[in-house]
Parts: structure tokens; sequence; C-alpha cells
């Protein structure tokens, strides 16, 4: 088989990249569920949570306890809820992950990666920023950075391609064994 050979497109050798950038994209949407999920309860709950605080500083426990059984849990149950239900998708983040260095992972615990961005908006970036995340470690809170159409692009096309290669390389090997080991017999062996 020559280079010419390995490369000439077929349709067999697009089964692959077409599967593969399929669960990208349903990759992505899970992280920008997550995300809604996120811009939906984040700041109500950092809100909440520094409204206890502030009863807590004046010794109003019975307030304190109020904000946190009656507004701050029900919340919390139900980001969990939602998340959970998006949580099935996890396994394809570190698939993708392995295979495609670049692709734009989430952002998590602002803990600096090259690749990641924020799939929550610049509001809910900011209300976590400043609940203080950074205060008093000396460091400073990650630019906000969205992922861009071109991120999604450069992802596609490299995902594209190293399925193109894969799929040439399984069908080269198919194509170089003996005829006698590629058919089943009639006698099923």
């Amino acid at each position: 088989m020559t280079i010419k050979d390995f490369f000439k497109p077929e349709w067999k050798k697009f089964i692959l990249p077409i599967i593969i950038i399929i669960l990208f994209l349903v990759t992505i949407k899970s992280f920008y569920s997550i995300g809604d999920v996120m811009d939906k309860y984040i700041c109500k709950m950092l809100y909440l949570s520094q409204e206890k605080q502030d009863y807590l500083r004046r010794d109003n426990i019975l307030a304190a306890n109020q904000t946190y059984n009656q507004k701050l849990l029900p919340l919390y149950k139900n980001l969990t809820d939602d998340l959970d239900k998006i949580r099935d998708k996890e396994p394809l983040i570190n698939f993708f992950y392995t295979i495609n260095p670049v692709i734009p992972m989430p952002c998590r615990a602002y803990l600096p990666e090259k690749s990641c961005k924020f799939y929550i908006n610049e509001e809910t970036y900011r209300c976590r920023t400043a609940a203080g995340s950074y205060k008093g470690t000396g460091e400073s809170p990650m630019p906000y950075r969205k992922p861009t159409l071109f991120n999604f692009g450069l992802n596609i096309l490299l995902l594209f391609f190293e399925g193109y290669i894969i799929s040439s390389i399984i069908l080269g090997i198919f194509r170089k064994l003996p005829k006698s080991k590629r058919t089943i017999n009639k006698d099923g062996k």
C-alpha cells in the first residue's frame, strides 16, 4: 500500500471521525449545560452564604440557621440534582482530553490549566472570584476566558484528522490480512 492509497478518501474512513466529532459536540454541550446550572445557582448561593455569615457575626444564630435551612439547602439540593442529570456524560471528558490535549476544558476550582476556559458566564465568574477564592492567598484570579468558535473549529479539525488517520491504519491492516482471515467460512470459523 502506498502513501497515496493510505490517504485516499473512502466512505469507510469517515465513519470514525464523524463518531468522534459527534461525541465531542455532546461533551461540549455537557460543559455548557454544567455552566448554565452554575449560572443559575452559584451567585444566589454565594449571596446566601454571605448573609448567613453576616448573621453569625452579629450572633443571630436563629436567622443564620433559617437562611441556611430554608434558603441555602434547597438551592444546594436543586444544584446537585441538576448536575447529577448532566454527570452521566462525564466519562467522555477524559476520553477527549487524552486524544486531544488542546480541547477547551472547563476551569475547575480556578486551577490554572493552559487550555481551560470558563463555560459559566462572566457575571457568575465575578461572583465566584468576589466571594474570596483568592483572598488571603496572595494569588490573583485567572482572567475570564470563554471558549471561542476558533477553539471548537480547531478541535474539530484535529479530531477529524486523528480519526481519519486511525481509520486509515485500521483499514490498511485489515486489507493486509490474508483473505481467508478476513471472511468467516460457512462453518462459522
